[in-house]
């Protein structure tokens, strides 16, 4: 598999960056032409926000019995229940920015 060169990353860099503007205008027309609360926004995220968290965390348990129902006899099994799901960097940087957007928006 070949690198991506520089001019790749700076078009995948600037399209993350024109859909964060995007998004910044939609969240301002909200909040000023619509008046909705930014408050009511924010906690709009964080409850779409948990409930992925549980819809993920009950995919994981699934998957981790399905594991223990197939008997998998694999040396390196691990002890302990995976507590941590690691997102893409990019969506940990999305909702962080649309957190911060609307904390600041309120």
């Amino acid at each position: 598999m070949t690198k991506p060169t520089s001019k790749n990353t700076l078009k995948h860099r600037s399209t993350w960056v024109a859909a964060m503007v995007a998004c910044f205008i939609f969240l301002l027309m909200a909040v000023k032409v619509y008046e909705v609360p930014a408050a009511t926004m924010t906690t709009n995220l964080l409850i779409v926000i948990l409930g992925l968290a549980v819809i993920m965390a009950i995919a994981a348990i699934i998957g981790r019995l399905m594991l223990l129902l197939r008997k998998r006899k694999n040396k390196c099994r691990p002890n302990a229940f995976p507590l941590v799901i690691i997102w893409p960097r990019s969506v940990l940087v999305t909702l962080l920015w649309a957190y911060l957007v609307l904390s600041t928006l309120g």
